[in-house]
């Protein structure tokens, strides 16, 4: 008579087993009723008219996307670890929009984001030529000008990142 108890018994357990594993099952399956609201991150709130739109993050070279190509060669050779902001201090576009110059106090370098050639390079090139800038802008022409408060000068740059000139003054 026991082992007919405990057969039973054991009958038992698997059925409230199978009935959680159901419960547990149909609970992962159910449906949200409504979707969390997107918010739309604007500054100065409103009812002030707002300035300054979040549209996205901005960090580093896979932030603007990567080719079919780049994809293939990052297949057979390995991902390739791109260097990311570390301390941005400025953000300077440009007139057009195409790129984004970002001054990073800590890495030090000045950041360029190029958004028609989905890349991003460094202002002055790979030595980055930077001791500690902290902020940019930029003329009618396009130039670049970035200030490096260690050796207080600010650097103009060309469109095309070649060095033209450092301004340096006793009040810098």
């Amino acid at each position: 008579m026991s082992a007919v108890v405990n057969r039973r018994n054991a009958r038992v357990r698997v059925r409230r087993i199978a009935v959680g594993g159901l419960f547990v099952f149909l609970a992962g399956c159910a449906a949200v009723s409504e979707r969390p609201k997107f918010t739309e991150l604007l500054w100065p709130a409103p009812p002030e008219t707002p300035r300054i739109k979040f549209v996205g993050l901005l960090r580093n070279q896979e932030d603007l996307g990567r080719s079919a190509g780049e994809l293939f060669l990052e297949g057979l050779l390995g991902k390739k670890v791109s260097e990311s902001l570390s301390q941005p201090m400025g953000v300077v576009p440009t007139r057009d929009g195409r790129r984004l110059y970002v001054v990073d106090h800590g890495k030090p370098a000045v950041f360029v984001f190029d958004f028609e050639r989905r890349r991003t390079s460094f202002l002055g090139g790979e030595d980055h030529e930077f001791k500690s800038p902290v902020g940019g802008a930029v003329d009618d022409k396009d130039n670049v000008y970035v200030v490096d408060t260690i050796p207080k000068v600010v650097r103009v740059f060309d469109p095309n990142g070649k060095s033209l000139r450092t301004i340096t003054h006793e009040s810098l």
